[in-house]
């Protein structure tokens, strides 16, 4: 797959109409595109490949986008509902599913009430081993905002929870 495909699968994405709301927020990562729509997130992770991790390719996307839904569904599986494919049909047309040549994978999630989210929410909430509760609490408690402690626990301790869970489960996506 080319950039150009992956555009067209980020196009697509991008627009009410595929989700038949109103509008669409786009939130941009170094590895990853999240688009918010309605109560559903979609993620899609970027052909990109550095040092430490490969999404060059749609079977890579692939596999990441399912190992991330069977390592996020063991702490949230009410949150993390489904891994899709967008498809280009004869015609042309993208769609998610159905006949045609899969051009992206989709991770599908309950979109989060960001009104809910505080930094209590990311101690007990995000983490499920008790090491990672602990830090969280800490990061929690040392922060007055919970805003840079939500920011702190994703930039550190959520990363280094799912890369100790993937190595758990690496054996089961080869």
């Amino acid at each position: 797959m080319d950039a150009a495909e992956q555009s067209a699968g980020i196009a697509f994405l991008s627009q009410p109409a595929t989700y038949g709301v109103a509008e669409v927020t786009r939130i941009d990562t170094h590895a990853s595109i999240v688009f918010l729509a309605g109560d559903r997130a979609s993620k899609i992770k970027r052909a990109v490949c550095y040092s430490y991790l490969d999404y060059a390719t749609p079977a890579a996307r692939e596999e990441f986008c399912r190992a991330e839904l069977t390592l996020n569904r063991r702490t949230a599986p009410r949150l993390h509902l489904e891994v899709r494919s967008v498809n280009r049909d004869a015609s042309g047309r993208l769609t998610f599913g159905g006949p045609g040549t899969i051009v992206e994978w989709v991770v599908v999630m309950r979109r989060l009430d960001q009104a809910a989210m505080s930094g209590n929410a990311m101690a007990t909430c995000i983490c499920a081993t008790p090491a990672c509760s602990r830090a969280g609490r800490r990061c929690s408690t040392a922060s007055s905002s919970a805003a840079s402690s939500l920011a702190l626990a994703n930039a550190t301790i959520l990363p280094i929870c799912n890369n100790a869970s993937f190595h758990h489960l690496a054996g089961s996506f080869g």
